[in-house]
């Protein structure tokens, strides 16, 4: 489960680093599927199933929202656009 969770970590930060949010929408359910293959084939029970397939949804987010700060951190850019902070991150 550990490793499922690292590699939603990466697959969600390479995201923010070169698409927007909206990709998580297609993004997510792929990895669930992944994560609920895996389970299947390995002879997982349910509940490990069901707990794997949390752990990749949130570690994709939380890889998501990562690479985002990672993005904005090293932005050397300066924003003197008239939008405001959240329109920036759509």
């Amino acid at each position: 489960m550990v490793t499922l969770a690292i590699i939603g970590l990466l697959v969600g930060a390479a995201l923010s680093l070169h698409l927007r949010m909206f990709v998580l929408v297609p993004a997510i359910p792929f990895m669930l599927a992944l994560a609920a293959i895996g389970g299947m084939l390995r002879g997982e029970t349910a509940w490990w199933t069901v707990g794997a397939m949390a752990a990749v949804g949130m570690s994709v987010q939380l890889g998501y929202f990562g690479g985002s700060v990672l993005r904005f951190a090293i932005d050397e850019k300066p924003h003197r656009e008239n939008k405001s902070w959240i329109t920036r991150w759509l």
